[in-house]
């Protein structure tokens, strides 16, 4: 009986293996990446750009896992004890300083010691929020006079906000924030993006038909705010455009069911 062995060579070029690593990435990114972007975005007022990069970060960083142990230092997850001279939680604090007001802000504010108890999402959330809104504040730190050795990091968060290009927000966010040792910046970037194009994808903005005119109006939904309005209609559209557009005199100055003018 003869048998017949059929051998078939799968030739891929550069570009179409380019296609499916990053259409695979893409794929990777977690809801948490998104949710999380999409809740920094609304609390610090950021751009989409800015919080994916911030997300991506993250990602690249522990997974948003918590409680996550720098590799080599002990076990994978655990309380922050267990760390040693690593880096601990989402940002994988590091230096002795920032990973004591890590420890110090969560007793303060949350009566749980991290020495002990392994970290939760709320604690290094709302740590990360405080760090990116107080970069030289010492009231979690060591008490030490010297205000520049007591300085977290050199990320200008209003600078940073209004950072409307994904690359640029990467780079900046981990060189002046992570400060990492082995940034892998390019791989961060292509996390970034994958947020981003998700975020935008969940972001399609539903304008309200004028008969009229060609312009974009907006109907107010329960629990809209001016950041969450402008950043479905991409980088065209700010905050202060349409409160200038619809002469609000704040960002507060909206409700359920009115309609604004978008464009």
């Amino acid at each position: 009986m003869l048998k017949l062995f059929i051998c078939m060579k799968i030739i891929i070029t550069e570009s179409q293996l380019k296609m499916i690593v990053e259409k695979t990435e893409d794929e990777e990114v977690s809801t948490t990446s998104v949710t999380y972007a999409k809740k920094l975005r609304d609390d610090l007022g950021l751009t989409n750009a800015a919080a994916a990069a911030i997300a991506a970060n993250i990602e690249h960083e522990s997974s948003f896992k918590p409680d996550k142990i720098q590799n080599g230092y002990g076990p994978d997850t655990g309380n922050m004890s267990q760390s040693g001279g690593g880096g601990y939680s989402w940002a994988q604090w590091t230096f002795g300083k920032r990973k004591k007001a890590f420890r110090n802000y969560v007793k303060d504010k949350f009566k749980v010691d991290i020495n002990t108890t392994p970290a939760t999402s709320a604690h290094a959330y709302s740590f990360l929020k405080y760090e990116l809104q107080n970069p030289e504040n010492t009231l979690y730190d060591y008490g030490k006079k010297d205000k520049e050795s007591l300085k977290y990091h050199n990320l200008d968060l209003t600078t940073f906000s209004k950072i409307k290009d994904v690359n640029s927000a990467t780079n900046e966010f981990v060189t002046k924030y992570e400060m990492a040792g082995k940034p892998m910046t390019e791989k961060r970037k292509k996390i970034a993006k994958a947020i981003l194009n998700k975020m935008n994808g969940n972001s399609t903005p539903t304008p309200s038909p004028t008969p009229s005119s060609s312009s974009v109006t907006y109907t107010v939904k329960s629990g809209d705010t001016l950041t969450k309005i402008a950043a479905k209609y991409g980088s065209d559209v700010t905050v202060e455009s349409i409160k200038k557009l619809n002469k609000l005199k704040s960002v507060d100055d909206i409700k359920a069911g009115q309609v604004l003018k978008i464009k």
